[in-house]
């Protein structure tokens, strides 16, 4: 779940990196990314898993949920659980 667009990335010379998650959705916001998802609840299943095997830092991995629990709050939708790897709730 790395955003990747010609607005905003998590990506810089190939590595992903920590954004300014306030600037990255006010940014997002100005080019109407942003949209209504009618309130819909949704599960991150395996965000710090990277194909390697290995597991993002806990910096990039801060960074990262906090753009998501931003962006999915601007989107009218609701952020239920952050699996890093697995949920530690169930799935409703």
């Amino acid at each position: 779940m790395l955003e990747n667009s010609d607005v905003t990335s998590f990506y810089s010379h190939g590595k992903v990196v920590s954004i300014d998650v306030e600037s990255a959705i006010a940014q997002l916001k100005q080019a109407s990314i942003v949209t209504d998802w009618a309130g819909a609840d949704l599960f991150i299943i395996g965000a710090a898993y990277v194909p390697n095997g290995k597991y993002r830092s806990e910096k990039v991995l801060r960074n990262l949920r906090k753009f998501w629990e931003d962006f999915f709050t601007a989107s009218n939708a609701h952020l239920k659980e952050w699996g890093q790897p697995m949920l530690m709730l169930d799935i409703y």
